[in-house]
């Protein structure tokens, strides 16, 4: 079973590490 990502699934998925990791950091 092949699972296609779509560039913008991959932004979403990122931003929201990002936020995450920020906000552990920040906290």
């Amino acid at each position: 079973a092949r699972h296609v990502v779509r560039s913008d699934d991959l932004l979403e998925v990122y931003k929201i590490l990002e936020q995450n990791i920020f906000n552990k950091a920040g906290g």
